[in-house]
């Protein structure tokens, strides 16, 4: 495995654990019905979260701009295979086969050279998210 594939999935866990966390407290203030300073202590959460992001999304893209096109291309083709694997399913949910099609399709433009960070469904594709965990765990 080249050395920056690594880096690179573990960034992306990085990113992916603290947008969860943002959306977790953006749950909290609109469901959780917190008082005056707990609310303004989870925006500052989701403030100071927001600027994580920022700066490790930035990481991100600097990091897969420098890495050659051999170590994209593995990243890449690993990610495809479990979502190939997803696609044939025999009776797998219609909506569940739509998510990992469209996942497919956001990894085939990271090969062709369209930088972006990749959100994995949790919910419809429970079973890839936590196999990309453990990958980089």
């Amino acid at each position: 495995m080249h050395k920056t594939v690594l880096e690179i999935k573990r960034l992306r866990q990085k990113i992916e654990a603290a947008q969860a966390e943002t959306g977790n407290t953006a749950d909290y203030i609109d469901r959780g019905k917190p008082n005056p300073e707990e609310l303004k202590t989870a925006q500052e959460f989701i403030a100071n979260k927001d600027k994580e992001i920022k700066e490790l999304m930035m990481e991100f893209n600097a990091l897969l701009a420098a890495m050659p096109k051999e170590a994209i291309y593995e990243w890449v083709n690993w990610h495809k295979e479990i979502l190939q694997n997803i696609l044939a399913e025999n009776g797998a949910n219609k909506t569940r086969l739509f998510v990992a099609k469209q996942a497919l399709e956001e990894w085939e433009q990271i090969a062709a050279g369209n930088h972006k960070h990749i959100h994995i469904n949790g919910h419809f594709l429970k079973d890839y998210k936590e196999k990309v965990i453990q990958e980089t765990a």
